[in-house]
């Protein structure tokens, strides 16, 4: 799918795939194939200033997107023409669409350098994000929360984010370091890999979270 940029008020769009999933020994299949069907619809419903972690504000498209696979999630991006993006999951997938909305994860990007404090709240819990934009072609955005102990400066936790085709093979190593508590972005391009789905592991401490995407040539 090709994405319309730049993107404006009360645009709209949709993709739907379908992934297949088999194991054959011999020639004979053992499992399958189990077809899943997915889908993801995506509006920018809403315009108006964006305040980033460290106070800096940006006037930003806000896009409500709902993904099918084939459990329903919800979220929201927040994008701002300078490049600040935040990027949230709701907790309750019959939220509204405004007021104080319960989420399960939140993860942004800033364009510019910000202070920080030496004890700055560190996020509790560990998440990795719906990559955007997905389906993509050729690069897209990963977004990923390493946990923390309270503050930021709390111990470093080893870190792997792998991408996998559907046979298990691991195809491109993101990231093996380690990472102190916060929230981080990394790029991925699928430069000669060819279209279909792919996995990608999220493995932190005792975390593990694993999710889809799609590569449309």
């Amino acid at each position: 799918m090709n994405y319309s940029l730049p993107s404006t008020y009360g645009s709209t769009w949709n993709t739907t795939y379908a992934e297949t999933y088999g194991i054959t020994a011999g020639g004979f299949p053992i499992v399958g194939p189990v077809v899943t069907s997915y889908s993801e619809s995506y509006h920018v419903d809403a315009y108006g200033p964006m305040t980033v972690p460290g106070g800096a504000t940006y006037q930003a498209l806000r896009i409500r997107y709902e993904e099918r696979s084939p459990e329903l999630s919800v979220g929201y991006i927040f994008i701002a023409k300078e490049g600040a993006i935040i990027t949230v999951t709701a907790s309750d997938t019959l939220s509204l669409s405004s007021g104080v909305i319960p989420v399960a994860g939140v993860s942004w990007i800033s364009p510019t350098a910000v202070g920080v404090a030496t004890e700055q709240t560190a996020p509790a819990e560990y998440a990795l994000q719906q990559n955007f934009p997905n389906p993509f072609n050729p690069s897209t955005e990963i977004r990923y929360v390493v946990a923390g102990g309270g503050t930021q400066s709390s111990g470093a936790s080893a870190v792997r984010l792998g991408i996998f085709d559907l046979l298990g093979r691991e195809v491109a190593v993101l990231v093996n370091e380690s990472k102190t508590p916060g929230a981080y972005s990394v790029s991925f391009d699928a430069k000669g890999l060819s279209s279909g789905v792919y996995l990608y592991k999220l493995t932190a401490g005792n975390f593990v979270q694993t999710r889809r995407m799609l590569l449309v040539r």
